[in-house]
C-alpha cells in the first residue's frame, strides 16, 4: 500500500480550479485526494500534556489514578501513543515501580501498557542523566469515545507526559476515508471518487477536530472539593475572574485561528464542543462546572451527582469566548455537600 504524503499539502484555491464551463483539471483532484489523505494520516490530535521538573513529583505507594481524560479519536486513528520521563523513585525500596496507561472506550473494552521506570536505592535529583524516557502504545478504535487513566504505584514518579493520536499512513479505502485514487490526465473522475472526498472532508470535519482542554487532575491522588455555592477557580481557589487569574487560551497571536478549530458547517461564529467532567457530589446536591471570561460563561455543565464518574454534556462555544481567557470554575448546587473534583475535558466535536 502507498503511504500518504508526510508534506504539508498547500493551500488549495478553489475559484482557481472550480469553474462552471470549465474541463476537469487532473491536478485539482490530486491536490484534494493528497491534502486528505495527509490529513487523516498525520494531523491528528493531542490529547494531555503535563510537565513539572521543578516541584519534583512525590511518589505514592498505593496504586493510584493521578490523571484522567476524556477524548473522541478521530476518522483512521488506530493507537493512541504515550511518552514518559520517569525519575527515580523517591523512597529508596527495592520495589517495582510502576506507571500505567489505560484507554477504555465508553462502549465497551480497552487496552492498557505498564511502563516500568526501575527502582532506585539512591536519592533522586532529577538531573537529565537521571530520567528514563519511555515511549509506548495502546491500540484504539476509530471515531470513538474513550476515557483515559494514568496510574502510579510502588512510588513511581512521572515527570513529564504527552498523550497523542496515531494514524496509519498506509493509505488503503478499507480505512475510512482514505482515497486511493491517483488522477491523472484523461483519467475518468468517478462518483465513487467524489463521494469519497465530499464526505470524508464533511466527516473530518465534524469528527477529527482539535481537543481542547485537558485537566487531569491535581496529580497527587487528592483532587480538590468544592462545598461552596460560589464558583471558585479550581487551579487557585480565587472567587472572581481576571486578567490575573489562572485560567486557558485557545488560540494563538492571530486572532483568525480560533475559526480554524471551529466543527459547525452552518456558522463561522460557533464551535461544537463535548464539555466533559470527572467528579462525585456527596448527599443531595450537585455539582457543577464551567468555563467562565471577564464577559460570561463560555460553557458549563450541572446536574453532576454522587457517582465517581465522567458527566458529559454536549454544547456550542462562540469564536468569541476562545479569543478571551477563560477560568475554570466549580462550586456545589448546596453549601451542606461536596464536591470531588477529578478531571475536565473539552473537545471540538459533531455527530
Amino acid at each position: 500500500m502507498p503511504h500518504a504524503n508526510i508534506n504539508y499539502p498547500k493551500m488549495i484555491h478553489p475559484f482557481r480550479w472550480a469553474r462552471n464551463g470549465q474541463i476537469p483539471d487532473a491536478y485539482f483532484l490530486r491536490q484534494l485526494v493528497t491534502a486528505q489523505n495527509h490529513a487523516l494520516a498525520y494531523r491528528r490530535k493531542t490529547f494531555f500534556r503535563w510537565g513539572d521538573f521543578e516541584q519534583r513529583f512525590t511518589g505514592i505507594s498505593a496504586s493510584t489514578v493521578i490523571w484522567r481524560v476524556r477524548c473522541h479519536t478521530g476518522l483512521a486513528a488506530t493507537k493512541i501513543g504515550i511518552i514518559a520521563g520517569m525519575g527515580r523513585s523517591d523512597k529508596g525500596s527495592a520495589g517495582d515501580p510502576i506507571f500505567t496507561f489505560r484507554a477504555s472506550k465508553v462502549a465497551g473494552g480497552s487496552d492498557s501498557v505498564q511502563i516500568h521506570a526501575g527502582a532506585s536505592l539512591v536519592a533522586p535529583t532529577d538531573v537529565p542523566s537521571e530520567i528514563i524516557w519511555r515511549d509506548a502504545t495502546v491500540d484504539v478504535d476509530p471515531d470513538a469515545d474513550y476515557e483515559l487513566d494514568l496510574t502510579t504505584e510502588d512510588y513511581a514518579r512521572p515527570l513529564s507526559v504527552l498523550l497523542y493520536e496515531i494514524a496509519n499512513p498506509e493509505v488503503d479505502e478499507a480505512t475510512n476515508y482514505y482515497v486511493e485514487a491517483a488522477p491523472t490526465i484523461e483519467q475518468p473522475v468517478y462518483d465513487a471518487t467524489h463521494l469519497r472526498i465530499l464526505q470524508g472532508m464533511s466527516e473530518m470535519w465534524r469528527r477529527n477536530g482539535r481537543h481542547l482542554l485537558s485537566w487531569g487532575g491535581s496529580g497527587t491522588g487528592t483532587n480538590p472539593t468544592f462545598n461552596s455555592t460560589t464558583w471558585t477557580n479550581v487551579i487557585d481557589g480565587s472567587t472572581s475572574v481576571s486578567a490575573s487569574t489562572p485560567g486557558y487560551y485557545f488560540h494563538s497571536d492571530e486572532e483568525g485561528e480560533a475559526k480554524h478549530i471551529r466543527v459547525s458547517d452552518t456558522s463561522a461564529s460557533t464551535v461544537n464542543v463535548v464539555l466533559a467532567v470527572h467528579c462525585s457530589v456527596t448527599g443531595s446536591a450537585t455539582g457543577e462546572v464551567r468555563l467562565q471570561s471577564t464577559g460570561g460563561t463560555a460553557a458549563s455543565i450541572t446536574g453532576m451527582g454522587t457517582a465517581s464518574a465522567w458527566y458529559t454534556t454536549t454544547t456550542t462555544i462562540t469564536t468569541d469566548n476562545l479569543l478571551d481567557k477563560l477560568d475554570l470554575q466549580c462550586r456545589t448546587s448546596n453549601g451542606a455537600n461536596t464536591v470531588t473534583l477529578n478531571a475536565v475535558s473539552l473537545y471540538t466535536y459533531l455527530a
